[in-house]
């Protein structure tokens, strides 16, 4: 990995705090911080919390964005509260992002049923992306040896097929 890209700092959006998002963070931090400048958007009180239930030391050089929230962390259930600290935390890491704080951003798994208890009719980050900056936002995977880019998302696979028309595909490449 280049010097170069070690300075590029990235902000991560936790996820949901009663998924796996913080439990990744914490437990993958030593690898990611080799590669990049981790701001991770949560705050002391929650970040501790999650430590505690998760019996994971948080990392001294653990550095966060301090997203507002408080609420009683509760693994494996939805909850209103935690879809809206999730949310909150996409959106200061788009900010940060937005602002060049960070270089790039990087969403940890939301609980699109909490997002939706809390109020927050979008099915997901990629919508969130195209509302904000008012253009195509395409969500994307990756790895070492290829990334790849979802011309469908959050629908069904059996619509699949009745989505994908040649004109749209071809604007979709050319995006």
């Amino acid at each position: 990995m280049s010097k170069e890209f070690k300075k590029n700092k990235i902000a991560i959006s936790v996820g949901d705090m009663n998924g796996i998002g913080i439990e990744l963070a914490l437990k993958t931090h030593t690898t990611i911080k080799e590669l990049c400048t981790p701001i991770y958007c949560i705050n002391k009180k929650l970040l501790k919390k999650a430590a505690l239930k998760l019996k994971i030391k948080v990392p001294k050089d653990f550095k966060i964005h301090d997203t507002q929230g408080d609420f009683k962390i509760k693994s494996g259930q939805v909850s209103k509260k935690s879809g809206q600290f999730s949310y909150d935390s996409f959106m200061d890491a788009i900010t940060l992002t937005k602002n060049k704080q960070t270089q790039a951003l990087v969403t940890l798994p939301i609980n699109k049923e909490a997002w939706s208890k809390a109020g927050i009719t979008y099915k997901g980050h990629t919508e969130v992306l195209r509302d904000h900056f008012k253009q195509n936002a395409i969500m994307m995977l990756g790895c070492s040896k290829m990334f790849v880019a979802l011309y469908t998302e959050h629908i069904a696979l059996k619509e699949v097929p009745k989505k994908i028309k040649s004109k749209q595909l071809t604007q979709f490449l050319i995006d």
